[in-house]
């Protein structure tokens, strides 16, 4: 459905840049699309590898885009950005990623918030990169931590290099593998069960924290759900259980302060959900885990830009 065009807000959209580009291109033209299909004309700016902002063929730069629109979306997946402090004190927001949180640089403070509010999360461990690995340390997480274990980056943006690991051995090289990248290791005991994914969209609705139905990720034994995994609408499971994972997700993002999207990862092990990821750097690939959520119920994400663009 078209909106009027009369008074609409302008926004731009950000995407190229040198972290995972092609991704950025092909999520920006999305959001283009979704956006020019309800009645906006969006500002596309494409930004170069080596920085350069380039709209409709013209070299520009962000003072030129920002003083033009009165919101944007960032795809690029940069952080802390000069650009990101210009829009902040121009008053422009960044509609879809908004402010910085605690846990949005670090998996484990957000494990922490999330203990201290009572929900359930695996056991963590966490070893920094400006640390030496002793192996006797390692030999106490193996011992006492419940393997197999999952590795990943501490860093919620770097989490689809996570690795299962089953031997002491191949837990020292997986480690050692980031600490020679300069990244933080975020460990996690690991429970072969479907994973479930669910949109929160803060302030849509009428909602403090709207959510539509979950989508789940079977796998195969001992894989590690990641971006290319097949994902399925959650039919099977009972009117309840698909409540109690809308209303986890929703205590997740109250517990977490989270004001933009995000997707939450969530088990089941026997009788209790577990928390495993909140991922704060929400895909918008169409087959993703946010967008696939979305559409259970008819969501589309020009809208929600939209809507927060009219606050």
């Amino acid at each position: 459905m078209k909106i009027p065009q009369a008074n609409l807000p302008k926004v731009a959209v950000l995407r190229g840049g040198n972290v995972k580009r092609e991704t950025s291109l092909s999520e920006g033209a999305l959001l283009l699309s979704s956006l020019s299909k309800i009645g906006y004309e969006p500002y596309d700016v494409l930004i170069e590898e080596d920085g350069t902002w380039v709209h409709r063929g013209m070299p520009t730069d962000p003072h030129a885009v920002f003083t033009r629109v009165d919101g944007y979306v960032d795809t690029t997946r940069t952080n802390k950005e000069i650009y990101h402090d210009l829009a902040s004190r121009m008053g422009i927001p960044d509609v879809l990623r908004g402010h910085e949180l605690p846990h949005d640089e670090d998996s484990e403070t957000a494990f922490r918030i999330l203990r201290q509010a009572g929900i359930a999360v695996p056991e963590t461990a966490v070893i920094r990169a400006r640390g030496a690995v002793v192996d006797e340390h390692l030999y106490e997480l193996w011992r006492t931590m419940h393997t197999p274990l999952l590795v990943r980056s501490l860093s919620p943006q770097r989490s689809e290099s996570a690795k299962l690991v089953r031997s002491l051995k191949t837990l020292r090289d997986t480690i050692n593998s980031f600490l020679e990248k300069q990244e933080d290791v975020h460990i996690l005991t690991y429970t072969d069960v479907p994973t479930y994914s669910i949109a929160v969209l803060p302030a849509y609705r009428g909602e403090p924290y709207y959510t539509p139905f979950p989508v789940f990720t079977k796998g195969t034994k001992g894989e590690v759900p990641h971006g290319a995994s097949k994902l399925y609408a959650y039919t099977d499971g009972s009117p309840e259980d698909r409540m109690r994972i809308a209303s986890l997700a929703q205590e997740v993002a109250k517990a977490l302060s989270v004001a933009t999207p995000v997707t939450v990862d969530i088990i089941k092990d026997k009788d209790v959900y577990k928390v495993v990821r909140v991922d704060v750097a929400t895909s918008l690939r169409p087959e993703g885990r946010f967008l696939s959520s979305l559409a259970t119920t008819g969501v589309d994400i020009g809208h929600y830009i939209h809507s927060k663009l009219f606050i």
